[in-house]
């Protein structure tokens, strides 16, 4: 039997909203019916394998200084490792999870997370690639990983890639940058 978790506030205080509204507007439009059961709720309630561990639920991941000199030479940074870990994992409920990453994507690569605008910096965006530095596209599933009972850690790495046209008019803008995803587990 499978099991999908996500885990993405934004998702779920937007489809709360959402409900709310569409509830709200037929509300209007329906007929009196004084009485009468006019909004229904349901769901399905489902037990969570591991517990996302306090430190993985919000991360940064810093580069600190990437040399622009190296993204010229070589296309991209070097690959900076991460983890996320699952606690408490209760192997009668699920024994594989596969995770996968999410954002808004960079339109020169889009397997990789753009840069947030707001900054001067362009002509790069963040890539993700597994432990073994196979890479990882936004959107698609890993891989099986294997659970045991207890605490799980699982790595990552993220780096930073050139984009090709600012590679080759050599005019990537310099300065402090951000990136946002959102990780997701399915369980099985």
């Amino acid at each position: 039997m499978k099991r999908h978790l996500r885990f993405s506030r934004s998702f779920l205080y937007t489809s709360l909203l959402m409900t709310a509204l569409a509830a709200g507007s037929s509300a209007y439009a329906a007929e009196d019916n004084s009485g009468a059961d006019n909004l229904r709720f349901s769901g399905q309630l489902v037990a969570q394998p591991c517990i996302i561990d306090e430190g993985s639920e919000s991360r940064e991941i810093n580069f600190n200084s990437v040399i622009e000199k190296s993204l010229y030479v070589y296309g991209r940074s070097y690959s900076r490792p991460f983890s996320l870990l699952l606690s408490e994992c209760d192997l009668s409920v699920g024994k594989n999870v596969r995770i996968s990453f999410d954002g808004q994507r960079s339109l020169a690569l889009p397997d990789l997370l753009a840069i947030t605008e707001g900054g001067e910096t362009s002509g790069i965006a963040v890539g993700l690639e597994t432990a073994d530095g196979s890479p990882l596209a936004l959107g698609k599933k890993t891989s099986d990983y294997q659970l045991k009972a207890g605490s799980n850690e699982i790595f990552f790495q993220a780096y930073i890639q050139a984009e090709p046209e600012a590679l080759t008019k050599k005019n990537i803008v310099l300065g402090p940058f951000t990136a946002v995803a959102t990780f997701y587990l399915e369980y099985e």
